[in-house]
């Protein structure tokens, strides 16, 4: 049996970490993508898939940065009543919806 060292277990957080902000990722991206050219905010997304607020922003930033997810130009309500993005999937942006 292997001792666990501290480098050893930190490569192992590390890459559960990256599994799981990748598996984060194709989750966002499917759930909007499954709305179609109604998109969503990002608390619908927090809201349908269980992600808590402050895990949401990166993802959101990494998926609008490759050009993923784009700003619809609308708004609505969030659960507090504030103006959110409606965020949509390249593919309605790409046909023009």
């Amino acid at each position: 049996m292997m001792q666990a060292t501290p480098q050893t277990t930190s490569q192992i957080a590390y890459q559960r970490s990256r599994r799981g902000s990748q598996d984060r990722l194709r989750r966002i991206e499917s759930f909007v993508r499954s709305r179609g050219i109604m998109g969503a905010t990002g608390d619908e997304i927090e809201i349908e898939l269980g992600i808590k607020h402050q895990s949401l922003g990166h993802p959101l930033l990494q998926l609008r940065e490759n050009n993923v997810l784009w700003n619809s130009g609308k708004t609505r309500p969030t659960r507090s009543g504030y103006a959110a993005i409606v965020w949509v999937h390249r593919w309605y942006k790409l046909e023009g919806h």
